[in-house]
């Protein structure tokens, strides 16, 4: 989709990690997070996964232009979008949010070191 557009991704995940998700959903939910940090991104994006005694994060960040902090509940709405220019319906975050709440997970979005958005997946693990 962007064959030409040049964008470095670094991968900061332990070598036996694991997330608590069956692999559909994970797809799924990486798929709509990485289009929209590769299409926004000016050409770094971070993927990385912690560990912490009792949770896992997942956190897939951009370089690009961020998300307005008053827009930040609304982008993950069915049918919201911020990118204007680019073509889309709207649900892919809201579809994101959906699988991360059937997993008793939490999303949060924030700014990312990079200068850009960072969409954070907490799991709490038993």
């Amino acid at each position: 989709m962007y064959r030409d557009k040049r964008v470095s991704v670094t991968l900061q995940v332990p070598e036996a990690a694991q997330v608590p998700m069956e692999q559909g959903a994970l797809l799924e939910l990486l798929g709509n997070l990485l289009e929209n940090a590769y299409r926004l991104s000016l050409g770094q994006v971070r993927v990385s996964l912690e560990q912490a005694p009792g949770q896992l994060t997942l956190c897939i960040e951009d370089d690009g232009p961020g998300v307005p902090a008053d827009q930040r509940e609304r982008i993950l709405e069915r049918g919201e979008r911020l990118d204007s220019q680019h073509p889309g319906q709207g649900i892919g975050l809201a579809v994101v949010k959906d699988i991360v709440d059937s997993y008793d997970a939490a999303l949060s979005l924030g700014d990312s070191p990079l200068g850009g958005a960072a969409f954070r997946i907490t799991f709490h693990l038993d």
